[in-house]
This record gives structure tokens, C-alpha cells and sequence, in this order.
């Protein structure tokens, strides 16, 4: 009589290798998740950044976030200017989605110039931008190495 299937030491031997492996190649994936999010806000932000350079070669001024609604809820609709051609130049003109991208971390910083005004993205608790209307500088509003990537984000 033939006996089929496997012996208990060669089972244990397999998961033993198995676990062998997921030890070494699960922290090579823990860290994507941080990477993910850093990328996300550093995209987001070179975005921002074009979208405000094109603004002000249409309107030779920067956009004013202030007293429109980008504080409370995100909503862009209401930033414009008057063009070089005398047209009025929306800022969603420049910058195809109608709100700012959040920045997805639970921890604000608030930057303490009077130049520099705190753009949130919804809640409190969802990151935000600061902004410079005097020369059209926009950063992260996040903590340095928020996502455990070594970034400094006030100087990225």
C-alpha cells in the first residue's frame, strides 16, 4: 500500500521557508504606504505651484486665496483677476479641479509671518498649504518628515 501526502517535518519545513520569506520582504513593503502619501502631496504641490506660475503670466499678480472660500472648503471658483488683456482670469482657468488637494496628515502647523496666510483643505485635521500672496510661494503645511521620508517640507 502506497501512502500519498506529505510527511509533518516536510510541512513544517515549507512553512518555515514561507516564513523565512515574509520576513525578509514585508519592511521592504511597510514603508510604501509613507512613500504613497509624501508623493501624492510632492505632485500636488508641483501642480500648484505651475498652476500659480501661469496665473501670474496671465494677470501679473499672484492669486488671492484670501476671503474666498478655499479657507473653509477647498472651493477655487471664486479666485480671479484681471488679465493683461483686461479679461477676467480665473484661477481655475489655469488649475483644472475646482478644489485645493488636501494633505492627508492629522498634525498642523501654522506659520507665524503675517505675509504667509494657512490655506485649509476641509476639516481641521486634514493638512493644509501656506501661502505667500506677496510672492506666489506655496508649501506643505505639514511637519517636517511628516511621512517618515526625511523631507523638509518648508523648504521642499
Amino acid at each position: 500500500m502506497k501512502r500519498r501526502g506529505f510527511t509533518l517535518v516536510e510541512l513544517m519545513i515549507v512553512i518555515a521557508i514561507i516564513g523565512l520569506l515574509a520576513a525578509i520582504a514585508l519592511p521592504k513593503f511597510s514603508d510604501v504606504t509613507s512613500q504613497a502619501k509624501a508623493a501624492n502631496v510632492q505632485g500636488n504641490l508641483a501642480n500648484v505651484r505651475t498652476a500659480i506660475g501661469i496665473f501670474y503670466a496671465k494677470t501679473e499678480t499672484y492669486p488671492n486665496f484670501k476671503g474666498t472660500s478655499v479657507y473653509s472648503d477647498g472651493d477655487l471658483s471664486d479666485v480671479k483677476s484681471t488679465g493683461i488683456n483686461g479679461e477676467e482670469v480665473y484661477f481655475t482657468d489655469v488649475y483644472n479641479k475646482s478644489i485645493m488637494p488636501s494633505t492627508p496628515y492629522s498634525e498642523l502647523i501654522t506659520s507665524k509671518e503675517d505675509t504667509w496666510r494657512h490655506i485649509t483643505t476641509g476639516s481641521a485635521n486634514n493638512g493644509g498649504w501656506t501661502y505667500s500672496y506677496d510672492d506666489g510661494t506655496i508649501t506643505a503645511d505639514l511637519p517636517d518628515n511628516a511621512y517618515g521620508q526625511g523631507i523638509v517640507w518648508s523648504e521642499f
